[in-house]
């Protein structure tokens, strides 16, 4: 249910509907006039001492403009006309004052009045005729202004209805003085008539500001000026007339006409005084119970606004409410979920077989709510006799009410629920009785529908919560299953290298005893050690940069230095597909700034890659220009090439070339992520063209060029093999024992004395009795690190040269076995040449022991 309507707006349409009445009425008289004037002939003989043709064409002015106010259309128009009115009265009122005829009153049409007055000034209104047209379109005028001028345009609506009222009350009474106060021309009395119609219309538009708001006001002394008003300007008028009737038909004399008079004005006062006692304390009683109203309803209004869920505002509606509307019991019934029942969510008063008869009331069952639910309008029950009619199946006998109403309670888009009243004795739903209903029903509704979007709000925020914390749950175990993943990777590449390390020994050493047996059988070998160590590399070096841990060394490089060192990298594989390939890159002349050993695996992961895909006898070309300060490299193929659907993901890791393309290639699918990432370190990137399968592929590698104020190259330094030096004391301390075995047995082949030892503790124990001169440590064994090692064996020679075995080479790591006291950092599988270059190179502690 809606609020009822605001009452003020509501009687500021029906005054200005009464306005527009008014205005209407005076236009249609006098225009008939005007016509009549117009016309002339008889019709100006009839009409020539009822209305002077200018009073008419300004009467006729007015109550045009009157009317286009009332419906507040055409301002512009409104104003113009009421100018015009003004014009004519102030024109007539000059003329009258000096003395002068400006030649305008006979401009419509000649005199044709018989009357004596007006030889003098034919056609000439008179002066309170003219008055009255001043102050009605100056009235007009100040009506759509602000305040002060409503105030004025109301002073002129009070002097326009005195003028007429008055001449209106001289012709009433035939007292010639009040219609001819002066010896010039009488105001007719159909002008005085519509002048005061004119000035109650006037009065009637603004009913906001000065008089009119006092008389059209909600307090007391509006209601009293309404009841007395009419009778004070009606009652004196009518005892009047009626005492000058019978003086007259000669039925009483003077001086009991007036004993008569003020005996009739005597007790019809009385009478309206007793009239308007009895209306004032009629209206006080009405008054108290307003007030009480109010008082119930502002703290019913408190009361549902601290409710904050359904149930609260039940049981406030059921109990406070039905206390305030005088209701014996009520209920608060809502729909389920599905819509096919209402359901009580409060109820009072009602015995408790009727609560549970009723406490669960199918929508199309025939009963006051569940109808005021359907049709969205009250059910009011006067008594049992309507409850008989309206709901005749239903048995009336066990209930003690006699009147009951339904209420919807409407929501913006919906009916929210239906609230049940029931009284003890006849009600009369109508007037304030109704109006109260409907304001408590239109609360009601607004609770209800503020609690349901809470609890729905309250649900939601719940729900959400439940999802945050269920993300933020699933978020850590993705977090921290990556993380699994990325230390799994690590240790896992970790490993790998240990069983990698002694086979890549044993096959350095048969090399280097030139032996020919198993010649080609050894070079299988080999290439696919070098292959899974590449395979661990990239694993590696993937665990690295998705933990943040790749550090980049850089240097002043030459590019063609990098490509040299990557094609010897990717070489074998070059030869044993048999590709052509073809090197365009300037010997110097594009100069990097980064870490020779991460770029040397870009460009070699792009061979390597080339060399995958493309088949037996391909070619490959290798192009580098200088552009735009960047260097520009590109590795060209003409193998299988790639679809356009894989070239989005195509350097995302693990992400590989269909089965079809990839079964004789091999890879993790690692290599081309890892030239993304090292070239974006860098500050460059990567791109790749294909026309598709089988037309070959493009990759594009930008990198910035070095400046010319930063470090020059530095050249790589190169180990020369020297000839056999003096034996060392050698001491090998690994848990791998293959790892050790075959790493003391390379050193042997150099005539070196080695000891080895499977752990921590024991290779303290032989350090001691064997007095090293150089110890290769593993860092990641078992019960006593390499660190806690080196430490023991720093204390026992402080000249002893350290070398960290490992299988992490990060600068960090590097870093770490540095600070640690370690001289050398090998990475696993290491290169036996290194290994003998690091023992030929340890100085001598004193001659070594007989083996």
């Amino acid at each position: 249910m809606a609020p009822p309507e605001d009452s003020p707006p509501a009687q500021a349409g029906r005054t200005r509907t009464g306005s527009l009445v008014l205005g209407l009425l005076v236009t249609l008289v006098t225009s008939s006039v005007l016509t009549a004037w117009l016309v002339g002939g008889d019709f100006a003989h009839t009409v020539a001492d009822r209305m002077k043709s200018n009073t008419s064409l300004g009467l006729t002015l007015c109550g045009i403009a009157l009317a286009l106010r009332a419906t507040a259309r055409a301002p512009r128009a409104a104003d113009a006309l009421a100018s015009g009115s003004a014009l004519i009265g102030a024109l007539t009122l000059v003329e009258y004052l000096l003395r002068v005829d400006l030649g305008f009153d006979q401009m419509l049409q000649r005199e044709h009045s018989g009357l004596a007055e007006a030889v003098v000034h034919p056609n000439r209104m008179a002066p309170n005729a003219a008055f009255g047209l001043l102050v009605a379109g100056l009235g007009l005028l100040a009506v759509p202004r602000g305040r002060a001028l409503v105030a004025l345009s109301q002073l002129c609506a009070v002097l326009l209805f005195m003028v007429g009222f008055i001449a209106s009350i001289g012709y009433l009474y035939g007292a010639e003085a009040l219609y001819r106060p002066t010896s010039f021309i009488r105001i007719s009395g159909l002008s005085s008539l519509s002048m005061t119609l004119l000035g109650a219309g006037l009065m009637l538009l603004r009913t906001d500001v000065g008089l009119s708001r006092l008389l059209f006001g909600h307090d007391a002394g509006g209601w009293v000026l309404r009841r007395a008003l009419p009778a004070v300007l009606g009652l004196p008028m009518l005892m009047g007339w009626l005492r000058l009737s019978l003086e007259e038909q000669g039925r009483v004399d003077t001086a009991t006409g007036t004993a008569v008079l003020v005996v009739m004005l005597t007790a019809v006062s009385a009478v309206l005084t007793v009239m308007l006692a009895s209306s004032v304390a009629g209206a006080d009683r009405r008054r108290q119970v307003a007030q009480s109203r109010l008082e119930a309803q502002a703290r019913l209004t408190a009361a549902l606004a601290r409710a904050a869920t359904v149930d609260e505002v039940a049981r406030v509606v059921v109990h406070e409410g039905a206390a305030a509307l005088g209701a014996t019991a009520a209920s608060l019934t809502l729909p389920d979920e599905k819509h096919e029942f209402l359901e009580y969510r409060g109820v009072s008063g009602y015995p408790a077989e009727v609560s549970d008869q009723y406490a669960r009331l199918p929508i199309a069952a025939q009963l006051p709510p569940t109808q005021a639910w359907r049709e969205n309008k009250p059910v009011l029950l006067q008594n049992r006799a309507d409850f008989a009619r309206e709901f005749p199946a239903v048995p009336t006998a066990h209930l003690k009410y006699e009147a009951w109403a339904a209420l919807p309670l409407a929501g913006r888009d919906r009916v929210l629920g239906v609230l049940g009243l029931s009284f003890s004795t006849a009600q009369r739903f109508a007037g304030p009785a109704l109006e109260h209903l409907s304001v408590f029903a239109w609360h009601c509704a607004q609770a209800v529908e503020r609690a349901l979007l809470l609890d729905s709000e309250r649900g939601l925020r719940a729900a959400a919560e439940r999802t945050m914390t269920e993300l933020r749950a699933a978020q850590q175990d993705a977090v921290a299953a990556n993380q699994t993943k990325d230390e799994f990777l690590a240790m896992l590449g970790h490993e790998l290298r240990n069983p990698l390390a002694p086979i890549a020994i044993a096959l350095d050493m048969l090399d280097r005893r030139k032996e020919t047996a198993l010649l080609r059988e050894r070079r299988i070998i080999s290439r696919q050690v070098k292959h899974l160590m590449r395979m661990v590399d990239d694993l590696l070096d993937v665990s690295r940069i998705a933990r943040g841990k790749i550090q980049l060394a850089r240097t002043r490089v030459e590019l063609k230095s990098v490509v040299t060192r990557a094609i010897e990298l990717a070489a074998p594989l070059l030869e044993q597909k048999r590709h052509h390939l073809d090197v365009d890159v300037p010997e110097t002349g594009l100069p990097l700034l980064g870490d020779e050993h991460r770029l040397t695996q870009v460009v070699s992961n792009l061979l390597t890659n080339a060399a995958r895909y493309t088949e037996d006898e391909g070619h490959i070309k290798v192009r580098a220009v200088r552009r735009d300060g960047r260097v520009v490299l590109t590795v060209e193929d003409d193998g299988d090439g790639i679809d356009a659907a894989q070239l989005p993901r195509l350097f995302t890791a693990f992400v590989q070339a269909p089965t079809q393309q990839r079964s004789s290639a091999g890879g993790l699918g690692l290599g081309l992520a890892l030239v993304k990432k090292f070239t974006e370190l860098h500050g460059g990137s990567v791109s790749v063209e294909s026309a598709g399968l089988r037309q070959g592929s493009t990759f594009t590698v930008e990198l910035p060029l070095a400046s010319e104020e930063q470090e020059p190259v530095t050249p790589a330094r190169r180990d020369v093999p020297t000839e056999r030096a003096a034996a060392r004391r050698v001491l090998v301390v690994d848990d791998n024992v293959d790892a050790a075995e075959m790493l003391a047995e390379g050193l042997r082949a150099e005539g070196h004395d080695v000891r080895v030892a499977n752990d921590g503790p024991r290779g303290i124990d032989v350090a001691t009795a064997h007095k090293p001169d150089v110890a290769f440590l593993d860092l990641g064994m078992p019960a006593m690190s390499g660190y806690e090692v080196a430490a023991r064996l720093r204390e026992l020679d402080p000249g002893l040269v350290l070398v960290a075995v490992t299988g992490y080479g990060q600068p960090s790591d590097r870093a770490r076995t540095r600070a640690a006291g370690f001289q050398h950092h090998l990475v696993k599988p290491v290169d036996l040449e290194q290994t003998l270059i690091i023992a030929r190179e340890a100085p001598v502690h004193q001659a070594p022991a007989s083996a």
